[in-house]
């Protein structure tokens, strides 16, 4: 968890020696009363019940997001557990995504970290991760932002899949997909819309199998709806991500504070929301806190 404040994050922002990128345009910046809500030694739990579609048919799982902030090294790429130049406040959002297929199973995690200092454009996060595992094996993925690219790198046991040090030129609009969760609520300064230039999910590249490219998009929001989920009713305002040849809308609530209650895919993917809960969770591994999977409507896992 960030121990970051207002205050201190003002001294390091006059002394910081790794301010970012210098691009117009709006930048990745933690809104006012941001830490009043997320500065508290909390995370935010949210999980889902899924549907997603995989070898031709809708299967059923469970995604979780979890969103909290903590300390960035942004020259080594990782959780820090000091103060200093080159430590920035991040947002972290991580998605679990679980899913079976017949007899095995799919698990993957998207842990994408946007800056809360403004040294980065809006939608660009300073790094992405990405893993799944299934029967037949394992990939990972990683995406770094850099002065004027991202760069990207991906672990498959595909033949031919493997790329060393692919570099994506920054465009002006960049969005990265993955960083929608936290971007459509807000939370890293007003939401994107209009014309992007999307990075598609890291999921969705391996699940497909598609090199990893920027592609034109528009995002746009709705008037506000009731979205029925297994969590109760909710008024939520629609953002739809339209691509060449597909959309994505996520619903985010119209209350404070502007929850991820559910999303849809063209292609049939569905989640929407089964519980979600603010709490320290790492200091919940005891044996019997399994109770709060129930609480966010998760099923238990085999004992």
């Amino acid at each position: 968890m960030s121990r970051w404040t207002a205050s201190t994050l003002a001294v390091a922002l006059g002394c910081s020696a790794t301010a970012g990128p210098t691009r117009s345009g709006p930048t990745s910046l933690a809104p006012e009363g941001f830490w009043e809500h997320w500065g508290d030694g909390r995370a935010e739990l949210a999980a889902y019940a899924l549907s997603i579609p995989r070898y031709g048919e809708l299967r059923t799982g469970e995604a979780v997001l979890v969103t909290v902030t903590e300390d960035f090294d942004t020259t080594a790429q990782v959780k820090s557990d000091r103060q200093g130049p080159g430590v920035v406040p991040v947002l972290k959002l991580n998605q679990v995504v679980d899913f079976q297929t017949g007899v095995y199973d799919y698990n993957t995690m998207t842990s994408t970290f946007l800056r809360l200092d403004g040294g980065l454009p809006r939608g660009v996060p300073t790094r992405i991760s990405f893993s799944m595992q299934e029967w037949c094996g394992q990939t990972s993925a990683r995406v770094v932002a850099h002065e004027e690219s991202l760069v990207h790198t991906l672990d498959s046991y595909f033949a031919g899949e493997s790329v060393e040090q692919q570099s994506l030129p920054l465009p002006t609009g960049a969005v990265a997909e993955d960083a929608l969760p936290g971007l459509l609520r807000g939370l890293t300064g007003p939401a994107p819309e209009g014309r992007v230039e999307l990075l598609p999910r890291l999921m969705d590249g391996r699940l497909h199998h598609t090199p990893l490219r920027w592609t034109e998009a528009r995002i746009g929001s709705g008037p506000s709806t009731v979205l029925r989920t297994p969590s109760g009713d909710h008024t939520v305002t629609p953002w739809t991500v339209e691509v060449p040849g597909g959309r994505r809308t996520w619903y985010v609530g119209v209350e404070a504070p502007h929850l991820i209650v559910g999303w849809d895919g063209e292609d049939g993917e569905e989640a929407r929301l089964t519980g979600h809960m603010r709490t320290a969770y790492w200091r919940e591994a005891a044996e019997g806190r399994e109770s709060l999977r129930a609480e966010l409507g998760l099923p238990l896992r085999a004992r």
